[in-house]
């Protein structure tokens, strides 16, 4: 059976049916149509909220982690800055002893 013949046999079937049946068919059928994509909407959107919730967490966590690290770094420069100060305090202070020491021999 052709395509066309179908649709003839389809119309025809129609035809002699009442409207109020017509439209306790049709009308359930465009409900669910109209709520099937808003279902898939909603079931995307979910997924766009945990994935933007997660993509949140991760950037939160990655700049404490940045945060923590430029603390650290911190840290360590006031340390090394302190030794070099005492280092070159103390070089200064055998530089002046050798001076001193130069002095009380002449």
């Amino acid at each position: 059976m052709t395509r066309m013949s179908r649709v003839q046999k389809g119309v025809e079937s129609v035809q002699g049916t009442p409207t109020s049946v017509l439209c306790e068919q049709v009308v359930p059928l465009l409900q669910y149509l109209d709520r099937k994509p808003a279902k898939e909407l909603e079931l995307k959107n979910d997924a766009l909220h945990g994935h933007l919730t997660l993509s949140r967490k991760l950037q939160k966590a990655l700049n404490q982690l940045r945060d923590d690290k430029a603390a650290e770094a911190q840290k360590e420069y006031e340390k090394q800055r302190e030794k070099i100060e005492a280092v070159s305090s103390l070089n200064y202070e055998r530089a002046q002893n050798s001076t001193l020491a130069e002095e009380l021999v002449r």
